[in-house]
Parts: C-alpha cells; structure tokens; sequence
C-alpha cells in the first residue's frame, strides 16, 4: 500500500472522531424560513421566497429525529462515516431510490435520476442506464450523463485517493477495469489505466453505459448506486475546492461548498447540533414524501434522547443497551436483525510475545461466555462473524444463518468452552517462552464514546480473568476517546502497540450476499480494520466471488460455510455478538410498511404524519 493511501485511511478514521468543525448554510440549496404572516413558496432552483398572505399558515408536518455524533464533512466520496448517508437521502438524487411497494410488505426501486430499470444485452455484462431530461441541480443547472462521468472519475481519481472508491468498484456488483483505474501505478496494477477501460461510459447525454465484471441481476445494479458514496458531486464546487496538485478537495466541507439536488433542500447545518431539512415541491419525486420539514438534531447523550422523547420532541428514537429496558413493553418499540456483528480485533504484530502466537487468538475466542454477554446487551450471541441479517436466498427471506449448512457449523455453546480455552492458553504460554508463575497481560482498548464497548471492556475484564485464573492472567482496560485511540491501532502506519480493541463493522451488501460480510478482512480490502492475514480465507472468499457461484444460491451458501470454517480455524477476528436495532416509532407516524424490510425498514422517510 501507498503512503499517500495509508495518509487518506489515517484521516478518514479521525473524521469519525474528531472534534467536528463549525459549518455555515450557503445560498445554493438552502432555504429562508417564512416569517408569521408569510408563506413559503418555491422559486425553483432548490430556494424559497416568500409572499405576503392574510391566511393562516397550515401546520407543518415535521418530522424530528437525533444522531449521536455529527460527520465532517459532506463530501460522500472520501468520509467513512455512515451518518453522511443521513443527509444525502433527504437533499441529494441518485440513479435510483427504494421506495415502498403498494402491497405495504416490500420495497421496490424506482428511477430517481434514471429513467427506468437498467437494460442489460444478451451477453448479460453491459447494461444500459437512460437518464430522465428533466432533472436539475438545487441551482437550475442540468444533469447528464457528463455529471456522472465527471463525479466517478473523480470518485476513482488515483490522485485523490478517495477511501470510499471501493464502493464504485466492487460492492453490490463489480465494474469492469475500475479497480485498475484506482490503483495505477500501485505494485500488482497497470502503470497506467484510462477511462475508456473502465465500464462506465457516455453514449449520449442522457444515456450511460455500464459493463460489469461478472453477471448481476438488475436489483445488485440499482442497489449499487444507493449509497451515499455512489451520489453525484457537483463540479463547479468540487473544483473550487481542489488544491493546486489536484491531490484533495474542500468540497462539501460547508454547505457554501457543496450542492444538493434531492427532494428535500437544506435550511440548516449547524454543525454538532443540526440538520434541518425543507420539502422541494418541484422535485420530481415530491410526491412520495409527506413531511414538509426534517429535523435531525446531534444529541450524543441517551438520557437526553430519552428526555425529547418523552417530551414529544422526537417521533423516532433508536435506542441501545443502556435504554432498552425502560422500553420493552412499550406497543410503539419495534426490532429487527441487525447487519453489524461486533468483534474483537487480535493484534498479531503487538511487541507483547503472546499477541504474535495464533493459540492466543484461539484462547480468547473459546474464553467468551457470549450468551451471557448478549444478556447484558439485549443483543444475540454471535459465535461466527457472518450477521443474522445476512441472506442466503434473499427472494424467498431465507436468512443464512437459519440455512441447515450454517446451523451445522456453528460453534456449540455460542464458542464458550473454558478447558478448550485453558489448553490454547497454556499452547501459546508455551510458545512465547512465558515462565511457570508469570502473568500475562493483554491490553483492551476502547472508545470511549461507545458506550456498549465499555461494558464488554469491563465484562471481559473481570471474566478472562475468571477462565484464565487471576494468577496466571490479566486484562488491562483502556480507555480512550476515538481521535487518541485510532493513532495507537493504525497498523498501517506502523502502529502495533497494542493487544485487543473493538469495532463493529457491518456490510449492508450481505443482505444479498452473506459472504461479503467478511469483505472488510481480506487482503484487497485497503481500509481493513486488522493487520491479520489468512490467505486460505483470502482464496476461499475469492471463490465466492466467482461469478457462478454467486448466481447460484445454494453453492454460495456452501462456499459461505467453507469461509466460516476458515475463519473459525484461523481466528480472522473474534466475533461477540450480533446486534438488534431497537426502534420506536411515534404513534404521529403513518407508516407505509407493516413489516420490516431488510436494509429499507418501515419506511419511516416516506411516512406521513396524522393530523
């Protein structure tokens, strides 16, 4: 890897973290708020003016929601953070949004940007994308088909960097020679690559043309472009921003840098306490939402989350291990299978003997009592990485984890068996020459911001110590706001004074693909979290990728379970357990859905509100 990658990997993890800087709303894609006696009325272009009325203004539907922390910036191409999709599905347009269906129990794509479903040829590689001709940015101006060229060249720009590139070129589907684009003139890649070898190209101005890598079904082809990282970027802006070596770019920094071209416009961010949202009337997809007004305010504290809900400042209210209790019997709480497994990440390389033995990873995996931990969590006991969410025949909601081939290998007891944990203990003792009588200790370092990382740091403490004995072991919690922790765990940037943390990474693609769950811990992943490598589990998750078995649904579900066994024997990560999303819904909302739908919810952005 690059120094210049590894300097963009660096400063995305402290982007999630870091104290966030002020922003001001801009005149592009912003609003004025009506006064009293006024009425709010659409002057095109994503802006509002007002007109003198003598009628009394009808009540606006609002809807208010938090997120615990703020992002940086809304640049979607280079910020890891997963709030910024917040934003983008209220005041930005892409190819194609999810919608829900009539029947109230499913969710169907529509063309936001693109005029219909794409069309594939005979070959089943190249699909064709039209593009509706009546589609603008806030400002008026057009977009074509050279806004998507000019986004996604800068999107995989070597130059740049962008850490979210992967998501261009290999995550719902693969396209053709964007990866070699990325990364020319990197070891094992083309010195150099041009855009005419990468699968997404200009036929006209509103028409595109897609080749992938492999065969996909139109649902991986529109899924593709819905997050927030596939989004256009509006040039002018994006160029100002750039520096004189065209190597980074202050675009979306503020809202004075950055244009929206969504169904909703910006009124407001105020950074670390708002973002507040009005409706577009004139947007071509207006009449799908209800709201005439967003709110989605920063409050990191759950006590105060709990406060506004009960206030009825809020009418949805995500909650966690620290808050669910004072809800369970509530008839508004709903809960469903989350897509994010958190585990304990094993630093192999750490200056401590006993990190560098494969028996220590496999004594901590087998010394966790992960029913009990789930208990403390109200979350499930997750003794293997792939989440509980992940399908094996998406079609049919078959999941994979209740497939017969998954259940067969799952570890019995959830992956908690002390004598097997005391006999690797004892291997790994060996094998890094630690004397009869001397303890070990292992350092556990955590964010302090998370607070369910706190619990399993302490519950572990006191546990491992328990299975190991207090004379032969020790666990040393640690804890450290995240912008001080990243720069202790960055392996790739030489950092390896550490044991054990935590993260929780999810990957919303295994809705359909259960194997790409663990995409984040194979070698071509840049931004993997681990500094630990299997190569038997980088070939096997290769064999997954293979165009065949991904079309074929139960052999992909059998090679699944071969990575399982891999990661099981090798120790990948250690997995803790599964995650649950707790929801309220307050009973204002009308919501469109009666059943969750994996990876599109309720419906709650589509909801209406009851006068």
């Amino acid at each position: 890897m690059t120094t210049k990658r590894l300097i963009a990997l660096l400063l995305t993890a402290m982007m999630a973290f870091a104290t966030l800087a002020a922003c001001t709303p801009s005149a592009p894609g912003t609003t004025t708020t009506a006064g009293a006696g006024t009425v709010a009325t659409t002057a095109g272009a994503g802006t509002t003016t007002t007109t003198a009325s003598n009628a009394a203004p009808a009540a606006l539907k609002s809807y208010r929601e938090t997120l615990s922390s703020d992002i940086e910036t809304l640049n979607a191409h280079n910020d890891a953070n997963s709030n910024i999709q917040y934003p983008y599905d209220w005041a930005a347009s892409t190819l194609w949004r999810r919608v829900p269906a009539a029947d109230g129990i499913s969710a169907d794509f529509v063309g936001d940007l693109a005029d219909g479903d794409p069309i594939v040829d005979a070959t089943g590689y190249v699909w064709t994308i039209n593009l509706k001709k009546d589609t603008h940015w806030n400002d008026g101006t057009p977009i074509n088909a050279d806004s998507f060229i000019y986004t996604y060249k800068m999107f995989l720009d070597p130059k740049l960097v962008n850490v979210m590139a992967n998501f261009f070129y290999s995550n719902s589907i693969r396209i053709k020679g964007a990866q070699d684009y990325y990364y020319q003139g990197s070891e094992g890649y083309p010195e150099t690559v041009s855009w005419d070898e990468v699968g997404f190209q200009k036929i006209d101005d509103y028409t595109l043309q897609l080749t992938t890598d492999g065969r996909f079904t139109a649902f991986d082809v529109m899924n593709h472009f819905v997050d927030r990282s596939m989004h256009l970027v509006y040039e002018p802006f994006y160029e100002a921003g750039m520096n004189e070596d065209r190597t980074t770019t202050t675009y979306g920094t503020t809202l004075d840098q950055w244009m929206g071209n969504g169904p909703y416009t910006y009124e407001k961010w105020e950074q670390g306490a708002a973002h507040i949202f009005v409706k577009n009337p004139d947007h071509w997809m207006a009449d799908y939402y209800h709201y005439d007004r967003v709110e989605i305010r920063i409050v990191s504290d759950n006590n105060a989350k709990v406060t506004m809900w009960e206030k009825g400042e809020l009418d949805y209210l995500l909650l966690n291990s620290a808050t669910i209790d004072l809800f369970r019997d509530d008839p508004r709480l709903r809960s469903w299978k989350n897509i994010s497994v958190t585990h304990i990440d094993v630093n192999s390389m750490s200056p401590n003997p006993i990190m560098q033995t494969q028996e220590i990873r496999n004594a901590l995996y087998w010394a966790i009592d992960r029913a009990e931990i789930a208990k403390v969590f109200s979350y499930a006991p997750a003794a293997l990485h792939i989440n509980g969410a992940a399908a094996a025949f998406p079609e049919d909601g078959i999941l994979y984890r209740d497939t017969p081939e998954a259940l067969a290998i799952y570890p019995e007891n959830h992956g908690y068996d002390p004598v097997k944990a005391n006999e690797y203990f004892d291997l790994a003792r060996e094998k890094a020459g630690i004397a009869a009588g001397e303890k070990v200790n292992i350092r556990f370092l955590y964010y302090t911001e998370a607070t369910d990382y706190k619990k399993l740091a302490e519950y572990l403490g006191e546990s491992l110590v328990k299975v190991f004995g207090a004379d032969r072991f020790s666990l040393e919690v640690i804890g450290l706001p995240g912008n001080a922790v990243w720069p202790i765990i960055d392996w790739q940037a030489g950092a390896y004074d550490w044991d054990l943390t935590c993260e929780n990474w999810g990957a919303s693609v295994s809705r359909t693909y259960p194997h790409k769950a663990e995409r984040y811990f194979v070698d071509s992943y840049s931004g993997r979290p681990n500094s630990y490598l299997s190569e038997r589990f980088d070939a096997q998750f290769a064999v997954c990728e293979q165009e065949e078995i991904m079309l074929d649904r139960q052999r992909l579900v059998e090679e699944t379970v071969k990575l399982e066994l891999i990661y099981l024997e090798d120790i990948v990560n250690i997995p803790v357990y599964g995650e649950y999303t707790y929801a309220l819904y307050s009973e204002k909302l009308t919501l469109p859905l009666t059943q969750y739908v994996p990876g599109f919810g309720y419906g709650q952005n589509f909801a209406d509100i009851a006068e």
